[in-house]
């Protein structure tokens, strides 16, 4: 399992494209290619089956920090990327980061508070970075999805009897099927006696 860094700069004003990207090509074919008429960007590079990959942006390596963008894929041993963007900025910093490690910190994180990890989020289809909540019950729709197998579910409901609501469980990133374990630790006073 790898996870694997990958940056290019760019100067928004001196941006230019270049094509046939292949696996074999330094960077992964990671390219910025600038539309004059939209006045947008497109950045991709080529995906390596079975890697997900995140892609951070900055306009400052001092003052900035990197941000991610609202986007991951996943490869499929073809060329993909985020849908074009536009950016007032004069210059911008791109980094790419990729894994095919489900238990890296990439794949862990719950970027958008739903209570579930970015990847369990990507195998049920949703983008680890939009709220999804289609039933209006302040519980996200992988969440759901995840746990039931439906949406709908009700927020003051509790299934497995833990004291916990569903809204609860889906803030915490608690399991609405499996009571929660009181660890609230016991004392235990022990005596030792030795021989004289």
């Amino acid at each position: 399992m790898r996870t694997k860094l990958l940056s290019l700069a760019l100067s928004v004003l001196f941006a230019s494209g270049l094509s046939g990207q292949t696996a074999s090509d330094q960077n992964s074919g990671l390219t910025i290619v600038h539309d004059s008429v939209l006045d947008e960007f497109s950045l991709s590079w080529w995906g390596i089956d079975d890697f997900y990959y995140f892609v951070l942006g900055t306009e400052d390596l001092v003052d900035e920090p990197w941000v991610y963008f609202p986007y991951v894929g996943k490869g499929a041993d073809a060329v993909l990327g985020p849908p074009p963007f536009a950016t007032n900025a004069t210059k911008m910093f791109f980094r790419l980061e990729y894994t095919d490690d489900t238990n890296s910190e990439l794949l862990t994180t719950d970027y958008n508070g739903a209570g579930i990890s970015a990847w369990r989020q990507l195998d049920l289809g949703f983008n680890p970075f939009d709220w999804v909540d289609s039933s209006d019950n302040q519980i996200h729709d992988a969440w759901e999805i995840y746990h039931f197998g439906i949406l709908g579910v009700d927020p003051a409901g509790d299934d497995d009897n833990d004291g916990l609501t569903n809204l609860e469980e889906s803030r915490t990133g608690g399991d609405p099927n499996l009571a929660a374990v009181d660890t609230t630790a016991a004392t235990l006073d022990l005596n030792i006696y030795a021989p004289r």
